[in-house]
């Protein structure tokens, strides 16, 4: 099923971006739960089951070697910034990372011209409201990130999976003063 909606686009170019914030990280070392690689580095006491997951990371740092891909680590996020491109994400349950709020794409529109339609956010809001009321996004309750809405997998034609597959990818330029169109 196809979906129609003019928001599409938007959140559709905003995963694309956060896919390859996280595919920087991976270049990092960085295997599992990456908020937990930043955690290790914060919290000296934190114990981390996960002892495979890769090196801790600090909160502040850099995805490129030009330096120009900066990263700060928040709460349950992180904010990315492709030079004056701004990519502020938050993680899901168990680490996922194709979530998105209002907010999040208000911010992200703003920072991108031709979506300047989106840059109010409760005009974003209200677009998301109608794909929530058709049934084509959801949130998930009592977990970390429940603010997020996710596509219905079943019910969408946007490829979640190749989102997760740029995250693996090893051979992607940096973004940092390219055009990128959805």
């Amino acid at each position: 099923m196809t979906i129609e909606s003019p928001i599409l686009p938007l959140i559709k170019s905003y995963l694309e971006h956060v896919s390859i914030a996280i595919s920087y990280f991976r270049k990092m070392g960085i295997r599992g739960n990456i908020l937990r690689a930043w955690r290790k580095s914060a919290i000296p006491t934190w114990t981390d089951t996960d002892t495979d997951s890769g090196p801790a990371i600090p909160q502040r740092g850099f995805l490129d070697e030009q330096q120009a891909i900066t990263y700060s680590f928040h709460g349950i996020g992180c904010c990315v910034e492709f030079g004056t491109l701004v990519v502020d994400f938050d993680f899901g349950p168990n680490g996922r990372f194709d979530g998105f709020d209002a907010w999040r794409l208000h911010l992200f529109a703003e920072s991108m011209p031709q979506y300047n339609q989106f840059a109010n956010v409760d005009c974003v809001q209200t677009h998301l409201t109608e794909l929530f009321n058709r049934g084509l996004i959801r949130k998930f309750d009592d977990v970390v990130g429940s603010h997020l809405y996710f596509f219905v997998e079943s019910e969408t034609s946007l490829d979640r999976d190749a989102f997760q597959k740029s995250e693996q990818s090893n051979a992607r330029e940096s973004p940092v003063g390219r055009d990128f169109e959805s």
